[in-house]
């Protein structure tokens, strides 16, 4: 089927694949002290209600749907958000699931490799321009 990404600027992207086709939206957002959850996906936990304690947030406020709290900062911004066959991603500093810097506008893809439709980099690949893992036979 159909999987690329459609566009994205340095440390994030938007991608389609209709072969992982989610039926409703989830995502989780932080960006420096602010970090939100939403999810309305059919099979998903709903999120706890009303005040929640958790390490490293100041506050945090629930609702089946969504999560919202403010927190001690460790990253500039970092997420992932799905609906149907759409999802985006964003980190900086790069890490999963953003390794490296991404271009793409129109389904064409320019880093990190140059085509027509190519895949966003997912949860666990190597940073872009990393070569394959081998091993050294004496």
């Amino acid at each position: 089927m159909v999987k690329g990404m459609f566009s994205g600027c340095i440390c994030c992207f938007n991608e389609i694949d209709t072969d992982d086709i989610l039926i409703g939206c989830k995502g989780t957002n932080e960006c420096l002290c602010l970090e939100e959850k939403c999810c309305i996906a059919a099979n998903e936990e709903p999120h706890p209600i009303g005040l929640i304690s958790e390490d490293n947030f100041i506050l945090k406020l629930g609702l089946p749907c969504c999560t919202c709290g403010i927190k001690i900062p460790d990253v500039l911004c970092m997420g992932m958000s799905k609906c149907l066959c759409c999802r985006s991603a964003q980190a900086f500093p790069f890490k999963d699931p953003v390794n490296g810097p991404v271009c793409a506008i129109c389904f064409l893809s320019l880093a990190p490799e140059v085509g027509f439709l190519k895949p966003a980099p997912g949860a666990g690949s190597s940073p872009a321009g990393a070569p394959p893992v081998a091993e050294m036979h004496r």
